[in-house]
């Protein structure tokens, strides 16, 4: 676990602390992870998804973490204990992203330590873009820099986001039933606009029926929703096997994808080298997107 960081949303405390530091939180992590130097985890609060969180050390042992739930949206929040805020008070700040993204928004002291700051529902697609394909990105508050932090894989810190999103609201809705809705992640999203097929939404015995007619789109489409699931690990090898169906038949987008899903580790083989293979295979059948 990362920082001695707590974070008051809602009346929710998100808390991230050092092994010195124990506290009872009203927020429990179920679930971390760890992409590159980012972490992060999901947040339940009495038995109910309340938030996911992913973040990494900025300057100063300052940190960066960008939050999404439910209720709030997207967020991002400044950790910095050089200069206190005050709870509940409102700065004014200019967010930064190397020199082609700028977002002025009003800031909330969450505690003495943390500034969260909203990021405009209207906004928050190219926020995201900015931040994923960025180089660095600096917090002033009050005319005064808070925060410089790198970029650096900060776009598989998005999509595990993202993921962990996806998953825990499907998980909600689900009920634990068989019934799960579909809401597909950014990394999925980007997939199937890649190769020009719907992306997956709607339940998952919908796309599953729609797929018995191995209509090679279907196919695709259920496929992409399988690797999105929650414990998608249990679901890999289907997918994976799905997908191969369509690409055995030499539908060139289902070869792209299986390169995809093998490169970002979706599919037990580990051969980056068939990858490349198969999205080149894909480039030589006439897909633009694999050239």
């Amino acid at each position: 676990m990362f920082g001695r960081l707590c974070l008051v949303i809602f009346c929710a405390v998100v808390c991230f602390f050092l092994p010195w530091q124990k506290e009872v939180l009203s927020a429990e992590v179920q679930t971390e992870f760890k992409v590159g130097v980012w972490e992060g985890a999901s947040y339940f609060e009495n038995g109910s998804f309340a938030y996911c969180l992913v973040g990494r050390l900025g300057n100063n042992r300052k940190y960066l973490m960008m939050l999404r739930a439910p209720s709030v949206g997207y967020a991002l929040t400044v950790y910095d204990t050089s200069a206190p805020f005050q709870e509940n008070a409102t700065y004014k700040t200019f967010t930064r992203v190397d020199n082609s993204w700028t977002l002025r928004a009003q800031g909330i002291g969450a505690t003495n330590e943390l500034l969260r700051i909203l990021i405009p529902e209207n906004q928050v697609q190219r926020a995201l873009d900015e931040i994923a394909s960025g180089g660095r990105l600096r917090v002033d508050v009050d005319g005064i820099r808070k925060l410089s932090v790198s970029l650096r894989g900060s776009r598989k810190a998005i999509d595990r986001l993202e993921q962990c999103y996806a998953e825990n609201v499907q998980l909600a809705q689900s009920g634990g039933t068989t019934d799960v809705k579909v809401i597909a992640s950014r990394r999925v999203k980007r997939l199937a606009d890649a190769v020009g097929v719907p992306v997956p939404a709607g339940n998952l015995a919908d796309l599953r029926s729609r797929a018995e007619s191995l209509d090679a789109t279907a196919v695709i489409v259920l496929g992409l929703a399988l690797i999105d699931l929650p414990e998608h690990t249990l679901y890999e090898d289907e997918a994976s096997s799905l997908i191969s169906l369509a690409a055995d038949a030499g539908d060139v987008r289902a070869l792209y994808v299986l390169g995809r899903m093998i490169q970002m580790g979706l599919t037990a083989e580990a051969y980056d080298g068939h990858a490349e293979e198969l999205i080149a295979e894909a480039a030589a059948g006439g897909l633009s997107q694999a050239i």
